[in-house]
């Protein structure tokens, strides 16, 4: 039984452990991961300056996003972002529901470049879906219906933002 104990104690301090280190580093994995694979995944320019992140608290900011444009294209990039905050509810992530009490979007800047033939955006677009159609030949499966969660957002604020348009 003591020895029981022991292991069950071990196992919580780890847990913990990994809760702990999980709090304090989760905002730079996410950092790393999206200039890691935003790039290779959208196959243009990604960068994010920095990601903050509380499991606890339930808040998450991200600021300095940018995304550059496709190749061929003259505009510094299709999206800036100043920082996106969210607040929510931590406990509601586990519920059906889940509560998003505030989302802030500050310093929106999209650049949408037309060219001849196509625009940065469509560019994109039509760069990721023939990605998704070359998708190592699978075979395609049946989509079926999936109930997923709901989100309810208390407040939406979008301040300090702009679209500029380019035609080349």
């Amino acid at each position: 039984m003591k020895k029981t104990l022991k292991i069950a104690g071990w196992i919580l301090a780890a847990l913990v452990a990994l809760f702990a280190v999980l709090e304090f580093s989760l905002g730079r994995i996410v950092r790393a991961a999206v200039n890691a694979a935003g790039p290779a995944v959208l196959g243009v320019p990604v960068t994010l300056q920095n990601a903050d992140i509380s499991l606890v608290r339930g808040w998450i900011v991200l600021t300095g996003l940018h995304v550059g444009n496709p190749e061929g294209y003259k505009t510094d990039g299709l999206l800036d972002l100043g920082s996106i905050a969210m607040k929510l509810d931590p406990a509601s992530v586990f519920s059906p529901v889940v509560h998003i009490e505030a989302i802030a979007i500050d310093g929106l800047v999209v650049t949408y470049e037309k060219c001849l033939l196509n625009s940065n955006l469509g560019a994109l677009i039509d760069q990721l879906s023939a990605e998704e159609e070359s998708g190592a030949g699978e075979t395609a499966k049946p989509e079926t219906e999936t109930s997923g969660k709901k989100v309810v957002i208390d407040k939406l604020s979008i301040v300090d933002s702009k679209m500029n348009f380019s035609v080349t």
